[in-house]
């Protein structure tokens, strides 16, 4: 993998409008230079290459981007093949990947597949309280609960907006969710 930082520094070096001036007869037209797209058939120049932007755009056919990309589609080649041309051609040297050590990668491994069984036993836990919370046969707390406690020692605030009717979908009878709406 070529490092980011190389690929911004062969970008800032490459001359956008010598690479492309090579395959289109560029013309300078104010701050950029226009010329006929060497993507499609036109008979009036409308492929811009703006120098400052580094970028060329045609607003014939809206191809647009930068070096890299021109070499890409132009001639066909892999993006790690366009940087180690345009590389090559501005005097950049890109650094050469060196293997992992087999000991950081197992390393690596054992940190990814443990955060993969957290994650896992976490979606575990969710469905099962949410199953609990939300089944029609879920009960209200026990006289004994925490819950039950703190409901008998603290009386709900006058004027609470908490909904005391039962949800949706359920008769007036019934009040085996009822509890989960006096919570909240």
């Amino acid at each position: 993998m070529i490092p980011e930082q190389t690929i911004a520094e062969i970008l800032e070096r490459v001359d956008l409008v010598k690479l492309i001036g090579r395959q289109v007869k560029l013309r300078k037209s104010g701050a950029n230079f226009m010329g006929l797209c060497p993507f499609h058939n036109e008979k009036s120049p409308s492929f811009s290459v703006s120098p400052v932007r580094r970028t060329y755009h045609c607003f014939g056919c809206g191809v647009h981007g930068d070096a890299v990309r021109f070499l890409m589609e132009q001639q066909g080649r892999s993006f790690p093949e366009a940087v180690r041309e345009l590389a090559a051609e501005v005097g950049v040297m890109i650094p050469e990947e060196r293997p992992e050590p087999p000991g950081r990668r197992a390393e690596r491994e054992r940190q990814r597949t443990e955060a993969e069984r957290l994650y896992a036993a976490q979606d575990a836990v969710t469905r099962y309280f949410t199953d609990t919370l939300f089944s029609p046969r879920a009960s209200p707390p026990s006289a004994t609960s925490p819950a039950a406690a703190s409901r008998r020692r603290r009386p709900p605030p006058s004027g609470s907006a908490t909904p005391t009717a039962t949800p949706p979908g359920s008769s007036a009878s019934s009040t085996r969710r009822s509890w989960i709406w006096r919570i909240w």
